[in-house]
């Protein structure tokens, strides 16, 4: 687990889940077992809520049409859109025990923008932005896109 995740100018401590939409993790990040190497698991949506692609530590296990594009080095990764050239997900490995997403724009499964470099917006104007968030312990965003 890291200490301290950095992402939408929030600071999320203790939790290597960032995001949870309807029981599944959208967005973890992880440390190698040997060599505390930044690992990402992902689902990526696009704006109109379809599925781009999925990670699971850094291999994909879906990229729709090859669009996204990964690369990885040790300490640092970026997600990219083939088709328009955006970063859509970039994280760097600051020290031993934290992590900083400083750049990201992620959508939910519904197509709505959640997370970018300046904040995370939930729904219902719910924003989020400068925030620190101490012994999160579980996931540090926990959304349901069902209705109840």
């Amino acid at each position: 687990m890291w200490s301290e995740v950095e992402v939408g100018s929030n600071t999320f401590r203790n939790t290597d889940v960032i995001l949870r939409i309807d029981d599944q993790n959208v967005l973890y990040v992880e440390r190698g077992v040997r060599d505390s190497q930044l690992l990402l698991t992902a689902r990526i949506y696009g704006p109109s809520g379809a599925e781009l692609g999925r990670l699971r530590r850094n291999a994909w296990t879906r990229n729709n049409d090859d669009r996204l594009v990964l690369t990885t080095q040790p300490r640092r990764l970026s997600l990219r859109d083939s088709t328009d050239g955006r970063t859509l997900f970039r994280a760097e490995v600051i020290s031993r025990d934290q992590i900083r997403v400083s750049e990201a724009y992620l959508h939910t499964p519904a197509g709505l923008l959640l997370i970018t470099p300046e904040k995370i917006e939930l729904p219902g104007n719910n924003i989020l932005s400068g925030n620190i968030f101490d012994r999160v312990g579980g996931a540090a965003i926990v959304l349901s896109t069902k209705s109840r």
